[in-house]
């Protein structure tokens, strides 16, 4: 998997026509050899051979000179016996002297030349390297080139929508998307609140390339960390009772006003500690009733006069209403536990990537005020941002559940800070149907219900038509499954020439790349061919290009990973691609 992390941003691939001619060799012949054999070790194995060949001769003219010296000394005058003893010297010389100089000579030589050919095979490998990486880029290239998937992204760098698509859809795009956006430098948030876990996967590619990552599943994680840390009181009043109201789909929007400042006030008055849920529930209890919380370990008793003297009598009979909404609903998430000194989960870090799921472990209405909370936390994370260095985005899987107003808010912040924002919408109705094209780029998996699919076929526009050619690819680990019937005419011999015809069609059921409904495979094909063997046969075979027109039913047959890239900012929009890995394996191929 971590040939899934690039430097180039990719959410897909989109399928073109292959380009099936054999691309010409690499045409820089590889470098020569930078050592060659010397000649001058021969020359000096000659010069020492003939040294030592004439050492015979050489001692008897030297037994025969050493001989003559005290003769011409004693019978002659001593300097002729200077004659006989050069003599000697030079037959000495000739036969052991010299060749003792040449082995010298030789390992003197040698060991220059050793060197010489040390520092040549050092550029040599040099040379040799940039060769090979010349001819590694070049058939790259020209692979590339004859591939008919390309990478497909958006153009455009601010908010995207993907709507439809299924729980295996979504985890693929996140994997393909998430981590060519860490290869290329952009820090990553993801929120998933579709309860699907559809990034779980994400870390381990990441991690496996050497990225630091983070992830956190809740609630089980919940002992770990304090979703209120870093958060100021009047902070925790918005995000607390924004979240409460989103989870109370019947509640006035004055309530929130009201709700803030009571959950302000109380986070306001435990000044001693961290502000944790569970402490937050027991503040709200002695406002609401001084004498049922004071007691109480988690504040302390500064805190609890502080709490008791903040309302009179009249006032808090006037909020009792309201107090008991806002501690029911702070209880259950202070029941699913929290540390005071934990970390939060969505602050800012140096993590390329950063994971907060949302399991099924709670029942719906707990998951409900978790998933509003974690939501609004990450809200107020984004306006703290601001413009800092480097690329953000937000991927948030699940909208659907939350509310058009706070998608817009939030939105509305991501532009103005610079960050890029993602959502993942399983359905286009409700909310979502209002939301389409609010965004800049809209991405459309497949959609099983017959009214979405319309609607996201008037919205890309039913005059645009695709052209797709050989796209269904088997899968190894998932073998297509298909039906088919035909017909076949065949005819051979063994005669010297001899021809043979074959005609053939079917129709195929197949989970490949792109779509999976019932259609024609091929048209009908035709062929012959002679030859002068002994025995022939063979067929020829056509594949057919086929038009697709922007449908229902083709936005509902699309397989679970194909998806249509609808950008105003790309000018071959809309683009028809997918986002399945195993591409990745049949392009290697």
């Amino acid at each position: 998997m971590s040939s899934l992390v690039v430097r180039e941003e990719r959410w897909g691939w989109e399928f073109g026509e292959p380009d099936n001619r054999v691309p010409a060799p690499f045409p820089e012949p590889p470098p020569g050899l930078a050592t060659r054999p010397p000649a001058w070790p021969l020359r000096l194995a000659g010069q020492l051979k003939r040294a030592t060949g004439r050492r015979d001769g050489l001692a008897k003219v030297a037994v025969g000179a050493a001989v003559l010296c005290p003769v011409s000394w004693i019978f002659a005058l001593p300097v002729a016996a200077l004659a006989p003893a050069g003599i000697v010297v030079g037959a000495l010389w000739l036969g052991w002297g010299r060749p003792g100089w040449l082995r010298r000579r030789a390992n003197a030589r040698y060991a220059r030349w050793l060197c010489d050919c040390a520092a040549r095979d050092i550029r040599a490998s040099e040379e040799l390297a940039q060769w090979a990486a010349r001819r590694s880029d070049y058939e790259r290239n020209a692979q590339a080139a004859s591939d008919p998937w390309s990478p497909l992204r958006p153009a455009t760098t601010e908010r995207v929508d993907v709507f439809g698509g299924t729980a295996r859809s979504w985890a693929a795009m996140l994997r393909a998307m998430d981590s060519s956006l860490a290869g290329s430098g952009a820090r990553l948030t993801v929120l998933d609140l579709s309860q699907d876990q559809v990034g779980r996967g994400l870390g381990n590619v990441l991690s496996a390339a050497g990225a630091p990552v983070a992830g956190f599943s809740l609630p089980e994680q919940m002992g770990a960390v304090n979703l209120l840390s870093g958060l100021s009181a009047e902070d925790i009043g918005v995000v607390v009772a924004e979240a409460i109201r989103a989870a109370e789909p019947d509640a006035a929007a004055a309530a929130v006003t009201m709700d803030a400042t009571l959950i302000q006030h109380a986070a306001a008055a435990l000044a001693e500690a961290p502000v944790t849920f569970a402490r937050l529930h027991t503040a709200l209890r002695a406002v609401l009733d001084p004498r049922a919380a004071g007691e109480d370990s988690l504040i302390s008793r500064a805190e609890y006069a502080a709490l008791s003297e903040w309302l009179n009598e009249t006032v808090r009979k006037s909020a009792e209403p309201r107090l008991f909404r806002i501690i029911a609903a702070v209880g259950r998430i202070a029941a699913l536990g929290g540390d005071a000194s934990g970390v939060s989960v969505l602050v800012d870090d140096s993590s390329a990537l950063r994971v907060v799921e949302l399991s099924e472990r709670e029942p719906d209405l707990t998951s409900e005020l978790l998933r509003q909370v974690l939501f609004q936390i990450l809200l107020h994370q984004v306006r703290r941002f601001g413009r800092t260095g480097g690329r953000r985005v937000i991927v948030v899987a699940g909208a659907d559940t939350l509310r058009r107003a706070h998608i817009e808010r939030l939105d509305q912040v991501a532009r103005k800070n610079g960050i890029r924002l993602v959502l993942f919408f399983r359905h286009l109705r409700d909310d979502a149907t209002k939301l389409i094209g609010g965004g800049e780029a809209v991405v459309f998996m497949r959609l099983g219900n017959t009214k979405e699919a319309e609607q996201a076929a008037n919205f890309i526009g039913t005059e645009h038509r695709f052209v797709a050619s050989q796209f269904t690819v088997s899968r190894g680990t998932n073998p297509p499954v298909s039906t088919s019937d035909g017909t076949t005419r065949a005819a051979s011999g063994h005669d010297p020439v001899a021809s043979g015809s074959q005609s053939s069609g079917s129709r195929n059921l197949d989970y490949g790349w792109l779509f999976s409904y019932r259609g024609p495979s091929a048209d009908p094909s035709y062929g012959t061919q002679k030859s002068t063997s002994q025995q022939t046969g063979g067929s020829w075979e056509h594949q057919r290009a086929y038009d697709y027109t922007i449908s229902p039913t083709m936005l509902q047959g699309l397989s679970p990973t194909a998806f249509i890239l609808v950008d105003p900012r790309d000018p071959g929009s809309p683009r028809l691609g997918d986002c399945d890995p195993a591409i990745l394996d049949s392009r290697r191929r």
